[in-house]
């Protein structure tokens, strides 16, 4: 009887805490991999743009050097 208890007890637990419990933490783990994701597409796009702002700068002093010529 006392076993039947705390096996009821033990199951009681495992449902009310650590079920929730191991569901946040699978649910945080999935934001962390979303914002590395996202971390990685910034970090792609800022390089996009700083070459884009170089390209920018090239055709800017090419103009510059043909008005001044």
């Amino acid at each position: 009887m006392f076993m039947d208890q705390a096996g009821m007890l033990a199951g009681c637990v495992q449902e009310q805490m650590l079920e929730p419990l191991n569901a946040k933490r699978a649910q945080q783990q999935e934001i962390q991999t979303l914002l590395q994701q996202d971390q990685v597409q910034i970090e792609a796009r800022r390089a996009e743009l700083a070459a884009g702002r170089q390209a920018l700068a090239e055709v800017q002093d090419l103009t510059q050097t043909a008005l001044n010529a």
